[in-house]
């Protein structure tokens, strides 16, 4: 005999709109629009603030790979900064960051650093987040980012292999 067990998951919006007293469903939303206008301050200030050493490391590191610990530490910079992102409406700058996120870990298991290896994801950060690149050109650049991901995660794999081997 099959058993079948149905779960249903509310979020506060659902709750808010079902309760007695309920609010219109305009009106939450109008609420949560209001929630994120005021975190959106604190967000920008936060992925600046993890933007800024993102910014020195592709100055100081535009050839030569990096120490393991810096970058550990890049990741941890980036990641942060995806965090602080997700409060702001801005899709392109998080995929970026999301590919540096990656691009740094794949990295971090090779000794493979081609000149200026995170020096493009950087600088595609750094423009979206000043809100010079129009979303086409974010969606291009991105694209070839992934490519360099690929070609990263390859060289990754190889060295796992080694050392497997």
């Amino acid at each position: 005999m099959t058993s079948v067990i149905i779960r249903r998951v509310t979020n506060n919006l659902e709750r808010m709109v079902r309760s007695r007293d309920g609010v219109r469903v305009s009106e939450a939303l109008a609420a949560a629009q209001s929630n994120l206008e005021t975190i959106e301050e604190i967000c920008v200030q936060e992925l600046d603030r993890r933007l800024a050493p993102l910014a020195q490391f592709a100055r100081d590191h535009p050839i030569r790979r990096p120490p393991d610990s810096v970058l550990e530490q890049v990741s941890q910079d980036a990641g942060a900064a995806l965090t602080a992102c997700s409060g702001l409406n801005r899709p392109m700058l998080g995929k970026a960051l999301l590919m540096l996120c990656a691009m740094a870990d794949a990295l971090s298991h090779t000794r493979y650093w081609p000149d200026g290896a995170l020096g493009p994801a950087i600088a595609t950060i750094g423009l979206l987040r000043s809100g010079q690149l129009p979303d086409p050109v974010a969606e291009d650049l991105i694209s070839e980012l992934q490519r360099c991901l690929v070609c990263y995660v390859q060289h990754a794999d190889e060295a796992l292999q080694r050392r497997i081997d």
